[in-house]
């Protein structure tokens, strides 16, 4: 749980580092085994990550965002280079910096995915109220909060899937089977670790697990990553992004959290 006491920068950074922590991570297809489960676990521990292509392409729409401010977006190219027309991850700088402005944040997530199929910018659109809505500090609250403003059948499955059995999760489609598995994983896990290592082992790829580190990165924090893990990425310009995130989003989202919050 939650202690309450962190802070947007951490918040900021933990979702980011823990997006780029999940991705590469899910990149093994771990079996599900007693012993997948050892190994997976000493390779988060031993290896050395690179960047994903989803985590990736989100820091070249996050220099965009920082470029353009906060209401104006950069085009979307090609879904952003990750050669994966139902890649979410694109979407993460969107939602960190549509946080505390509710109100905008379904138009520009729809707008970073105008040019891919619709299932995507829907997907995408829950993902972002989602990960923003953790931001006030309920995690239940949170769920309810973006299942309502999410696009209905997203919405749905979405509320519904902390209650589905794992073995259906791999039955739906892309890209609601990474968000719905993705959704499953953050809500079963009592920290950032435990959350990485149970989408991984769900098999249903890396974007579902950069998907659930990012959920659990912004819920637990940077602060709620173990050092060890979180220096393997924050040399890869993820805590440095944070930072020029947080210094330009810091005047801007405490008025509009106070304005939201009344």
């Amino acid at each position: 749980m939650t202690d309450g006491r962190l802070d947007d920068r951490d918040r900021l950074t933990g979702a980011l580092i823990g997006a780029a922590l999940g991705e590469a991570l899910s990149r093994l297809g771990d079996d599900g085994s007693a012993a997948g489960t050892a190994t997976l676990e000493q390779r988060l521990r031993a290896d050395r990550w690179s960047l994903g292509p989803g985590v990736t392409a989100a820091l070249a729409v996050g220099e965009g965002v920082l470029g353009g401010g906060l209401d104006r977006l950069p085009a979307p190219l090609r879904l952003h280079g990750t050669g994966d027309h139902f890649d979410l991850l694109p979407v993460l700088p969107v939602a960190l910096s549509g946080a505390f402005d509710p109100g905008h944040l379904r138009e520009r997530a729809a707008a970073l995915y105008a040019r891919g199929p619709r299932e995507t910018a829907e997907a995408a659109i829950a993902f972002a109220l989602l990960l923003a809505a953790l931001f006030d500090g309920d995690r239940l609250a949170a769920l309810d909060e973006a299942s309502e403003a999410a696009p209905a059948a997203v919405g749905i499955a979405i509320r519904s899937a902390p209650l589905e059995d794992a073995s259906r999760l791999s039955m739906g489609s892309e890209p609601l089977r990474s968000l719905t598995g993705a959704v499953w994983a953050f809500y079963q896990a009592d920290e950032a670790v435990q959350a990485l290592l149970i989408s991984a082992r769900l098999g249903l790829g890396p974007i579902c697990g950069g998907l659930c580190g990012a959920l659990s990165g912004a819920w637990w924090g940077r602060s709620g990553i173990p050092a060890e893990l979180a220096h393997k990425m924050e040399g890869r310009g993820l805590a440095e992004f944070g930072e020029r995130l947080a210094n330009h989003l810091a005047g801007a989202t405490n008025c509009r959290r106070r304005e939201f919050h009344g």
